[in-house]
């Protein structure tokens, strides 16, 4: 899968990193920000964050400072959001001895 901004082109890494946002507000509400550190040095330097807009929360990347993740990791944290989750299995119904004589 490419996603990283070195493998893509300039616009083709905006179309994704879009598309991103586009998901993250229409399916659940969060917004994708970037963070506006211009010094390459900054630990957090062209690091995103997740952010439930109505709570003003963060949803992911918020530790261990306030923009933590890769656009990488904020595309697997989407397809990992986006996962079925499997149906819960049912306990079996244990027998009673008293119905065996």
């Amino acid at each position: 899968m490419l996603s990283t901004q070195e493998n893509l082109s300039d616009t083709a890494f905006r179309v994704r990193e879009n598309l991103a946002r586009r998901i993250l507000k229409r399916r659940w509400g969060f917004n994708l920000i970037k963070s506006r550190r211009r010094d390459q040095e900054a630990p957090d330097f062209g690091l995103y964050a997740i952010i439930d807009s109505e709570l003003r929360m963060y949803v992911a990347g918020g530790t261990p400072w306030a923009y933590s993740l890769t656009f990488d990791e904020v595309m697997a944290w989407i397809e990992e959001v986006e996962k079925p989750t499997p149906p819960a299995s049912k306990p079996k119904a244990k027998r009673s001895k008293r119905g065996r004589q």
